[in-house]
């Protein structure tokens, strides 16, 4: 077990998950701040996350069996894809108004 703590590669393997989570904390607790200073209704703000919410907890119950079918990297990398194309919407909402 200690191979895994001490080399290298999973030191920066840890570092960049860590990273990857901060990052993606101060975007979801600064998000709607942002999104409120730049101008943006709060009731635009709440669609925006409702819509969100409402397709994550949809897709969820799904995972497991899209999973097992295209496989565990195709799934993360449709999320990670979902994830960029929410952050731009988020991005130029202020553009739409």
């Amino acid at each position: 077990m200690k191979e895994y703590f001490y080399k290298r590669e999973y030191k920066y393997m840890y570092l960049s998950q860590f990273s990857y989570s901060l990052g993606k904390a101060l975007i979801e607790g600064f998000g709607t701040v942002m999104l409120y200073k730049n101008g943006i209704p709060i009731w635009l703000i709440l669609l925006i996350y409702g819509i969100r919410f409402g397709i994550m907890g949809f897709i969820t119950p799904l995972f497991i069996s899209i999973s097992s079918r295209f496989g565990i990297a195709k799934c993360i990398l449709i999320s990670n894809v979902f994830s960029i194309l929410s952050s731009f919407m988020i991005l130029e909402e202020k553009k739409l108004i």
